[in-house]
């Protein structure tokens, strides 16, 4: 599954679990459209920035039981330049 938000970003979500596996970032204001491509390898998403972008989300020709166990190892992550990237713990100063 994939929404928009209102945070510039798109995310790609286990329709089973819930579970956040993925962030496309780049647009500068907020996302309001995203939808996979028919073949579920691309994500569309339209921005109020006025920019229409396409993600190409087809990574890996790994099984899936074997990419959902490297997604649970790390998780969430972020897809930054075409790669699958672990999105790094909040940084929480020491008080």
């Amino acid at each position: 599954m994939v929404t928009a938000s209102a945070d510039h970003t798109a995310r790609l979500w286990d329709g089973r679990t819930g579970k956040l596996l993925g962030v496309l970032a780049g647009h500068t204001d907020a996302v309001v459209e995203a939808a996979f491509s028919p073949d579920g390898t691309r994500v569309m998403t339209t921005s109020d920035d006025g920019k229409l972008e396409i993600w190409d989300v087809h990574l890996e020709a790994r099984p899936h039981d074997a990419i959902q166990r490297i997604i649970d190892m790390r998780a969430p992550w972020r897809l930054s330049s075409s790669r699958l990237m672990p999105v790094p713990p909040a940084f929480t100063p020491a008080p």
